[in-house]
């Protein structure tokens, strides 16, 4: 048992590490630890560990309650049988909680979108974890599934980040389309603008052309 809740570890820390470094966050700082929302209430009391911020308890474990209620047990085992592991896992789960927070302010869209991946992989692990312990068809077509489930997931993540490309490339076109503009603009009032850029030269040194006719 303890074996298969080490290789479920394993599991969900790589996964759970490919959303803290998605693309998508590329130009978004590392969050700090802090309780985040994750739906309303306050997290429970944290389990506790003397090498774990317990802000960062606290997140892991609300995220989990909330949104990854599967995990509880195997972290439950893992703070009593293997507690490195179990620090690691709370770490991941920290920055996943606090990845989710910022996706949230960011685009409400984006946040559902992360969470369902972040699902998805965490329901592959964990059958992936069973079928490794005990072979079974009705935990093959729960597998099976579950892959389909993180492949759609995975695909609107990556439309998102396609349409979030092309709107970036759109808005940098109207910028480039304005600074053409204000090149042209200045082309063709070159000697206005340079008759008006002098005369402002000669008053700031006092020397205007009325007082020159003088």
């Amino acid at each position: 048992m303890v074996r298969s809740l080490t290789f479920v570890y394993i599991s969900s820390i790589f996964l759970i590490g490919e959303l803290t470094t998605h693309p998508l966050f590329a130009d978004v700082p590392a969050a700090r630890p802090q309780v985040v929302d994750l739906d309303s209430e306050s997290p429970k009391e944290p389990l506790g560990s003397e090498s774990i911020p317990s802000e960062s308890e606290a997140i892991a474990l609300r995220l989990v309650e909330v949104h990854l209620p599967e995990l509880q047990s195997v972290l439950k085992q893992l703070r009593e049988t293997q507690p490195r592991q179990y620090e690691a896992a709370i770490r991941q789960l920290s920055k996943a909680a606090n990845r989710l927070e910022t996706s949230r302010s960011r685009d409400p869209q984006l946040f559902e979108i992360e969470l369902e991946v972040l699902q998805a992989e965490q329901q592959v692990s964990l059958l992936i974890a069973r079928l490794k312990v005990r072979d079974s068809r009705s935990d093959r077509q729960k597998l099976r599934d579950a892959a389909e489930r993180l492949q759609r997931s995975q695909t609107t993540r990556a439309e998102y980040e396609v349409e979030a490309i092309r709107q970036r490339i759109a808005k940098s076109q109207q910028q480039l389309d304005s600074a053409i503009n204000r090149v042209e603009t200045r082309k063709k009032d070159a000697s206005e603008l340079l008759e008006k850029s002098y005369q402002n030269m000669l008053r700031k040194a006092g020397r205007d052309e009325k007082r020159n006719n003088n």
